[in-house]
């Protein structure tokens, strides 16, 4: 009988009363408005983190950008070029 009346106890508990619900709904921006400038600048980075990604994905896939091992390779040339044009003046 005890079981059956702290399982009672327990449901009617879990329930929400609508005063409950009545102030969790008064959260809004003018009662926390660095709560809610957060969360608007966290919305925002994500946007622009997904429009600086889709960015590079275009680039990439236009041939605009080139990846760190291109850029070594052409410098190694280049550097390779100026050597051999030095040791022709040399001489």
């Amino acid at each position: 009988m005890e079981a059956a009346r702290s399982t009672q106890v327990i449901e009617k508990s879990a329930m929400p009363d609508k005063t409950t619900t009545a102030k969790q709904a008064k959260i809004s921006a003018t009662r926390f408005p660095l709560v809610h400038k957060l969360s608007t600048l966290a919305d925002f980075r994500r946007w622009h983190k997904g429009m600086r990604e889709a960015l590079a994905a275009s680039n990439r896939q236009a041939g605009a950008y080139e990846g760190w091992g291109k850029r070594w390779q052409k410098r190694l040339a280049a550097a390779e070029c100026e050597k051999q044009m030095l040791e022709i003046e040399m001489q």
